[in-house]
């Protein structure tokens, strides 16, 4: 029901509930409301919640999640993709963000990074994609995406969290990111 609900204006991501611990990233990253990442996530996470109700006899909550899928996917491709990578999120401007550590609004204007390169995109594909589920996205976008975002955020340590600011390296997500690279053939 959450990753139902969390889609509260129908545009395919994920827009209430969307906080995250990347605490040393660029603002989009930290506070826009419309990630891609998140949006990924919540696509593949949707299949699994399909499989349980379904197992249980709640056809109908399972019809809602495959619905779900079916209506995110297209919007994730057309609003986020931006020709050799998706955006970090769709808000492109401060207002209505906040800052969830000081809990005050964001100083209105551009929010910095809504367009970047992000390693974070291919995030949510992993797991699914380990045991075998396939991918719902165009998986020569999600390879576009990979291999550039290590283009664009590589330092001498690893990629940072997008192009905008690559001095945070979480070796963890490199790590991640390369293994969903391997498991889709990029």
């Amino acid at each position: 029901q959450y990753l139902i609900w969390t889609d509260r204006d129908d545009c395919g991501f994920p827009c209430e509930g969307v906080a995250n611990t990347i605490d040393d990233a660029s603002p989009a990253i930290q506070y826009a409301r419309k990630q891609t990442y998140l949006a990924a996530k919540r696509v593949m996470a949707l299949p699994a919640a399909t499989d349980l109700p379904s197992r249980a006899g709640d056809e109908e909550m399972a019809t809602r999640c495959r619905d779900a899928v079916r209506h995110a996917v297209p919007k994730i491709e057309t609003e986020a993709w931006l020709g050799d990578h998706y955006t970090v999120c769709l808000d492109r401007d401060t207002s209505g963000l906040t800052d969830v550590w000081t809990g005050k609004p964001l100083p209105i204007g551009k929010l910095t990074g809504w367009d970047d390169y992000s390693i974070y995109t291919s995030n949510g594909l992993l797991l699914p994609t380990i045991i075998g589920k396939s991918s719902p996205f165009d998986v020569r976008r999600i390879n576009a995406d990979l291999t550039s975002a290590i283009r664009e955020t590589q330092s001498p340590y690893g990629c940072g969290h997008c192009s905008s600011d690559g001095t945070n390296v979480w070796i963890s997500q490199n790590l991640w990111r390369d293994m969903t690279g391997r498991y889709l053939g990029a």
